[in-house]
């Protein structure tokens, strides 16, 4: 008797806090205003090589930005300080990061460091979202990343993947 009234108890505790988390389904009143793209590069570098530049295209969904400004020398827009910033791996008092707007919604993301660094998370990249937008993380695409070690000698091989966090 004792086991079926703890086991009722249990079944009716389970109902309630299940109950709870109903709402009717409706959608989030909140939105994101911003994306925080982080890049990473993954394969096998050689015994000793270490990754001095590399370069990636990022693709971008519409209505979504990144804030830049008519580069001088080019038909291409830089983005602002602060908005490409070396991380993880590639960070470091002489890393340098870097992206043009090159076309529509795409991104060329360069990366350099002067005393190489390893695979793993290189960069994060910071875009607005526009009022009304409707974005998905996965909306976020990566192309093909080329690399060179400290001497300019590609690096055959290395793939980019592209982890997105909406805000």
């Amino acid at each position: 008797m004792k086991k079926i009234i703890i086991l009722g108890t249990l079944i009716v505790a389970v109902a309630l806090v299940a109950g709870f988390g109903c709402g009717g389904g409706g959608s989030s009143s909140a939105t994101s205003t911003t994306a925080t793209v982080t890049m990473s590069s993954g394969g096998t570098l050689a015994n000793g090589t270490q990754i001095g530049a590399l370069d990636v295209t990022l693709t971008f969904p519409a209505g979504v930005s990144v804030k830049t400004s008519p580069a001088k020398v080019s038909k291409s827009n830089v983005t602002y300080t602060g908005v490409v910033s070396a991380t993880g791996v590639a960070a470091g008092t002489n890393s340098m990061a870097l992206a043009t707007q090159t076309a529509a919604n795409t991104l060329d993301i360069k990366v350099a460091n002067p005393v190489g660094f390893g695979t793993g998370e290189f960069v994060q990249v910071t875009f607005d979202i526009a009022a009304g937008s409707t974005i998905k993380d996965t909306d976020f695409v990566e192309g093909t990343l080329t690399a060179a070690d400290l001497n300019g000698v590609p690096i055959p091989g290395l793939t980019a993947v592209a982890s997105t966090v909406l805000q």
